[in-house]
C-alpha cells in the first residue's frame, strides 16, 4: 500500500480531473442511502465501508497530488479514516473493556516519529553490520517497554473520555460527533501523556530506549563489514486487541452519535478532502523567506546575512539575530505578513542573521567553543567592522539566546544590548520535561557512535511533547484551512520548517547536553567555553527577556530565572501570551514582537542619526 501511495506519476496523470475524486464520493454516499442504523450489522458495514473507501479515495488522490501536499493529506485521511475505531474504543472503555481496539490509534503517529528516528541513527552507520543479540533484545525490551507506555495512556484515556462524555443518549454533548468525540479523546490523552512522561519511570525508559537503540547501531558499526545484517529501525506499535466487542448500534447510541449526524459528517469531511486536493494541486512551489538580504560572508556552513532596510533606519545599533542549531531561522522570515524580520525592519532596525547552516562529517568535532566564540565572534566583529562600532545588539532566539547570553558574558565590551526570546537559563526548573528525558541518555556513547546526531531525533523529541495536537488533530485542523490558498501556502511553509532539522554537530551536542541539561552549568557559574568560565555577572549591558507564557519546550521558569544571575542594571522582561511556535509567527506575534523590541532599543539609544553601510 504504502509503495502505491507514494509512486510518481507522470505529468499528465498530475493534472486529470479532479472531477472524478468527487463523484467517487458521490457514488458511495449513494449506497449508503439505506443506513438507518437499526442493527449491528449495519454499523459495522458502514465503519469497515468508511475505512475502504477512505483508502480508495487516497488511492486516486496520491497520483494528483503534488509532493509539497502529499503526505499532510494522507495524513489527514488517515485520521478520518480511523474515526470508526475510536469510538470503538471509547464505547468499550465505557464498558470496561479493556481489550479496546482502539487504545493505540492515537499513538500510531508518534511511533512512527520514533521509528523514523530510528530509522536515522541506523542509517549514519556506513556500511552493513551484525548487531549483538543481547543489544538487540536489550532495545527490542526497551520499545516494548515504551510503546506499552503510550498503549497504556491510550487505554486510560479511552475510559476516561467515556465518563466524561456520559455514554446516554440523553447526556451526550449536543455536538456529538465523531469528530467531537476525536478532539475530546486528543485533549484527555495529552493531559494523561504529560502526567506519563513527567515521571521518573518514563524518563528512564526514554533514555533506556535511545542508549539501546545506539548500542545496537555501535555494535553493528564495529560488526561492519562481516555478516552483512541491518540495523533494525523500530518493531513498531503493539498489535491492537481483538474481542467480539459490544454491539456497534448500541455504544453509537450510548454515544449519542445519531445516524443522520453521522453520515452529515462524514459527507462534509470527504468534501473537505476534495476541496483540499484542488487547492494543493494549485499550489505551487513552497518558498521561504520574504525579506530581501545580501550575504555578508561565509565560514563553513554559517552564513551571515544582512537584511534590506524596509524603511530609513532610525537606530543607529545593528541588531544581530542568532537562531537556534536545531531548527532553520527562516521561521523568523516565513512569509512577508509573518516575519519577525520584516517587523523590525520596518520599527527603522538594521538587521543581520546568522545562518549555521547544514553540518556534515567535516563539522562534528565543533564544540561550543567554536559556535560561541569563533564563529559568533566573527559574525559580531564582521558587524561591529561594517558599522565602525565597538559593539552591537544581539538578539538570540532558544539556544540562539543561549549561545547570546554566554557571548556577552564572555565578552560584555561586544555587546551593547542584549534582547533574548523563549531563551533556556536554568535547565533544572521542575517542569522542564527535556532535561527530565535528557537525564538517562549516554551523551558520551552516542557522540562517540554516530558523530553528528540525525535532526530527525530531536525532531521526534520536539513533537514528542504534544504528540497529539502535533500529529493527528493538527493534520484534520488544516482542512479547515485549505479552502484558502494563502492559508495553505502557510500550512505548508510551517510544515517545511518542522520537519527540516539540521544534525548536530557531534562536540558540540556532547556539551550542550551534559553541561546544561544534565548538569545546569550556566546558572552555576561552570559552564567553560575554550578556557574560560562563563560568568554570568558579567552581563551588564541592558537586557530584554521575552519569553512565552505556554511555552512547553522552554518554561518560562527557565527564562526567568535570568534576572537572578545577572548585574544588569537595566533589566527588562516581557511576557508574550502564546507558545514557543506562536512568538515567532502568529499574528498576534507580529503585532507586539517586533514594535516591543523596536520600542526597548529606541528608548537607550540615538535613534535619530541613521547609521547604514
Amino acid at each position: 500500500m504504502a509503495d502505491s501511495r507514494d509512486r510518481d506519476q507522470n505529468r499528465d496523470q498530475d493534472r486529470e480531473d479532479p472531477g472524478e475524486t468527487a463523484s467517487f464520493w458521490e457514488d458511495w454516499f449513494r449506497r449508503q442511502e439505506a443506513f438507518t442504523a437499526a442493527s449491528a450489522e449495519q454499523w459495522r458495514s458502514l465503519g469497515e465501508g468508511w475505512r475502504d473507501a477512505v483508502e480508495g479515495w487516497w488511492q486516486q488522490a496520491s497520483a494528483r497530488s503534488p509532493p509539497e501536499g502529499r503526505e499532510v493529506l494522507r495524513q489527514a485521511a488517515d485520521q478520518g479514516r480511523s474515526f470508526f475505531e475510536l469510538a470503538d474504543g471509547v464505547a468499550r472503555g465505557a464498558g470496561g473493556d479493556g481489550a479496546s481496539p482502539g487504545h493505540d490509534i492515537l499513538w500510531r503517529l508518534p511511533l512512527q516519529i520514533w521509528e523514523r528516528a530510528a530509522g536515522e541513527i541506523a542509517g549514519k552507520i556506513a556500511g552493513d553490520g551484525a548487531e549483538s543479540p543481547r543489544a538487540l533484545r536489550d532495545y527490542q525490551r526497551a520499545l516494548s517497554d515504551y510503546s506499552a507506555m503510550l498503549n497504556g495512556v491510550g487505554s486510560d484515556t479511552l475510559k476516561e473520555v467515556s465518563e466524561t462524555w456520559q455514554v446516554r443518549g440523553d447526556g451526550a454533548p449536543k455536538d456529538a460527533g465523531l469528530r467531537s468525540l476525536f478532539d475530546l479523546c486528543v485533549d484527555v490523552g495529552e493531559q494523561r501523556y504529560h502526567d506519563l512522561v513527567s515521571s521518573e519511570d518514563f524518563a528512564e525508559v526514554g533514555g533506556r530506549l535511545i542508549n539501546t537503540l545506539v548500542a545496537v547501531a555501535g555494535d553493528a558499526s564495529e560488526a561492519a563489514g562481516r555478516d552483512g545484517a541491518e540495523v533494525p529501525a523500530g518493531s513498531g506499535p503493539a498489535e491492537r486487541s481483538g474481542g467480539a466487542g459490544a454491539d456497534p448500534a448500541e455504544f453509537m447510541a450510548r454515544l449519542g452519535i445519531a445516524p443522520d449526524r453521522t453520515l452529515a459528517e462524514l459527507r462534509a469531511f470527504a468534501d473537505k478532502l476534495n476541496v483540499a486536493l484542488t487547492t494543493l494541486r494549485d499550489i505551487g512551489r513552497i518558498d521561504v523567506g520574504a525579506s530581501a538580504r545580501e550575504v555578508v560572508s561565509r565560514e563553513g556552513k554559517l552564513t551571515l546575512y544582512h537584511y534590506h532596510p524596509t524603511t530609513g533606519v532610525t537606530n543607529p545599533v545593528p541588531v544581530l539575530i542568532v537562531y537556534a542549531l536545531a531548527n532553520r531561522p527562516y521561521m523568523m522570515d516565513l512569509e512577508t505578513e509573518r516575519s519577525m524580520i520584516r517587523g523590525l525592519l520596518d520599527e527603522g532596525l538594521d538587521v543581520y542573521l546568522v545562518d549555521w547552516g547544514y553540518p556534515d562529517g567535516d563539522d562534528r568535532d565543533l564544540d561550543l567553543n567554536d559556535y560561541v566564540e569563533t564563529r559568533l565572534g566573527a559574525c559580531v566583529h564582521t558587524v561591529c567592522d561594517r558599522h565602525d562600532l565597538d559593539s552591537i545588539t544581539l538578539l538570540g532566539v532558544c539556544q540562539g539566546g543561549t549561545f547570546s547570553l554566554c557571548y556577552s558574558a564572555l565578552h560584555p565590551d561586544k555587546v551593547r544590548h542584549l534582547v533574548l526570546m523563549v531563551t533556556p537559563v536554568d535547565f533544572h526548573t521542575p517542569d522542564n520535561l527535556l532535561t527530565g528525558w535528557l537525564r538517562h541518555v549516554d551523551v558520551d556513547r552516542m557522540v562517540d557512535t554516530l558523530g553528528n546526531i540525525p535532526g530527525a531525533l530531536l525532531n521526534w523529541a520536539f513533537i514528542s511533547m504534544k504528540p497529539l495536537r502535533l500529529t493527528g488533530q493538527k493534520y484534520l485542523d488544516m482542512l479547515d484551512l485549505l479552502d484558502d490558498g494563502e492559508k495553505a501556502r502557510t500550512f505548508l511553509r510551517m510544515e517545511k520548517w518542522i520537519h527540516d532539522s539540521p544534525d548536530q554537530a557531534g562536540e558540540c551536542f556532547r556539551q550542550f547536553v551534559k553541561d546544561l541539561y544534565q548538569q545546569n552549568r550556566l546558572v552555576e557559574g561552570r559552564l567553560r567555553i575554550g578556557d574560560r568560565v562563563v560568568d554570568l555577572r558579567e552581563v551588564t549591558m541592558p537586557v530584554l527577556n521575552i519569553y512565552a507564557t505556554q511555552d512547553h519546550i522552554v518554561p518560562p521558569a527557565a527564562t526567568l530565572a535570568l534576572e537572578r544571575h545577572i548585574a544588569s542594571p537595566d533589566y527588562t522582561t516581557c511576557a508574550f501570551e502564546g507558545g514557543h511556535i506562536g512568538i515567532y509567527v502568529s499574528n498576534k506575534a507580529q503585532q507586539q514582537v517586533p514594535g516591543t523590541i523596536a520600542s526597548w532599543l529606541h528608548e537607550r539609544g540615538d535613534s535619530e542619526r541613521e547609521s547604514s553601510p
